[in-house]
């Protein structure tokens, strides 16, 4: 589950952060591109490993991943309070 809805979402970070580079919101898009290269880790990671991990190890890293989209929503927030 957590494959796919990472790697779909990629995309869409790739974009959005483009947009956040033209509107000069850099603290947003410095905490995008770290959420975007975790996901990407993340996503690489359960793909190859999944089957061999125990459950509480691929909640772990999805935490860090949740984590660090808290983090990116923060930095959002203040881009918008400025724009």
């Amino acid at each position: 589950m957590f494959i796919r809805e990472i790697g779909e979402k990629l995309h869409e970070m790739h974009l959005l952060e483009g947009r956040l580079t033209v509107a000069a919101a850099n603290g947003a898009v410095r905490q995008m591109q770290q959420y975007r290269l975790q996901a990407k880790e993340v996503n690489d990671m359960l793909g190859l490993q999944q089957p061999k991990m125990k459950k509480t190890d691929v909640n772990a890293v999805a935490y860090e991943l949740f984590r660090r989209k808290e983090r990116l929503c923060e930095e959002l927030a203040k881009a918008l309070k400025t724009a």
